[in-house]
This record gives C-alpha cells, sequence and structure tokens, in this order.
C-alpha cells in the first residue's frame, strides 16, 4: 500500500512539474513573438479550438463545454479573490483593467 502511494505522488508530482513547465515554455515562446506574431499565433490557436469543438462529438462537446464553464469560475474566484485583498488604489486599476478588456472584447465581436 506504501508502494502504490509513494507511485501515485511521484506520477502526480511529474505530471505537475511537466505541466509547469510546458507554461513557463509557452510563455517565454510567446515573449520571444512581435506582436503581430502573437496575435497569429493566438488566433491560429482558436481557431483549431474551434475545429475541434465543431468535429467533436455531442459527449465531447459536452465535457468541453463543462471544462471551458469550470474554467472560467476559477478565473472569476481567483480574480475576486485578489480583488477583495486589495487595497483602494489597487481596486480601482483593476476595475479600469476589467472595463478596458470588456470594452476590447464587444469591439472584437462587433467586427466578426
Amino acid at each position: 500500500m506504501l508502494k502504490v502511494l509513494i507511485i501515485m505522488t511521484l506520477v502526480l508530482a511529474t505530471s505537475t512539474v511537466f505541466a509547469r513547465g510546458k507554461r513557463a515554455e509557452m510563455k517565454e515562446k510567446l515573449k520571444s513573438m512581435s506582436k503581430e506574431e502573437r496575435q497569429a499565433f493566438k488566433q491560429q490557436r482558436r481557431q483549431d479550438r474551434q475545429e475541434r469543438y465543431e468535429n467533436a462529438s455531442a459527449d465531447e462537446k459536452a465535457k468541453m463545454d463543462e471544462r471551458k464553464a469550470e474554467r472560467k469560475v476559477r478565473k472569476q474566484a481567483k480574480w475576486q479573490e485578489r480583488y477583495d485583498n486589495a487595497d483602494e488604489a489597487k481596486k480601482e486599476k483593476m476595475n479600469k483593467r476589467k472595463e478596458r478588456r470588456s470594452q476590447r472584447k464587444s469591439a472584437s465581436q462587433h467586427q466578426h
């Protein structure tokens, strides 16, 4: 039983480190790109995800939608926690940034 526990711990730790490594690698890749290259790269990723979604079965789409909703909830909770712990100047700055993002998002949706 102890061996199984040790092996499972090792597997989980390895996968976590690997995921962090991939994120760091992607972050560096994006940093090394110009703004235009970064935008093109992100647009290509969006198109690839949309294509995978369109070609997925109903069960796979449901799972994809569920994961997307879970990510959105986690992201909002993380933002809210940072907001709750911030001082007034930081809260104002966070609100302004959030407003600018929503304006950009609505402007980009009107273009499509």
